[in-house]
């Protein structure tokens, strides 16, 4: 072997050199296309990205938010409520977020600028109080996958 290949580029099909003689297996699945990550500082004072490994449900913590963009618990309370994204209540006080489904709903707001039509603002606003998650749920099953905004 003439040396390693440049860090980044595939190695010997299975394997790909992620950092300076660090290997690991490569999958062959689609790469997210959003990817949260930390900034972590080397020891030169440069700064590398390092993608946080999320499951796709997780809890509703004050760290998620954070790097949610520092969205409220009240605003995803009410996207949950209203079946806009989903959420599932594991305890009293545990709540878990899909975050696909948060970033399947950030494409639909971007790709629609008049998303938040009149009907979908007014059940957003009802949702909170009416009712919990666990109701849209099963409701939006029921509807083929949508929320009753959009019927």
């Amino acid at each position: 072997m003439k040396g390693l290949p440049p860090t980044g580029q595939k190695l010997m099909g299975e394997l790909s050199e992620c950092a300076p003689g660090k290997f690991v297996q490569v999958g062959h699945g689609q790469a997210p296309k959003i990817i949260i990550c930390d900034v972590v500082g080397n020891n030169d004072g440069t700064c590398r990205m390092v993608p946080r490994n999320f499951e796709k449900f997780q809890s509703l913590t004050d760290e998620l938010l954070e790097a949610m963009g520092n969205v409220s618990r009240e605003t995803l309370m009410r996207l949950i409520m209203g079946g806009f994204i989903e959420g599932i209540k594991v305890s009293p006080r545990v709540w878990l977020i899909n975050l696909q489904s948060w970033f399947n709903h950030l494409d639909r707001c971007a790709a629609d600028p008049e998303f938040w039509n009149d009907k979908r603002v007014r059940h957003y606003n009802s949702s909170w109080k009416n009712s919990g998650p666990g109701e849209h749920t099963r409701a939006k099953a029921r509807a083929g996958g949508k929320s009753r905004a959009d019927r």
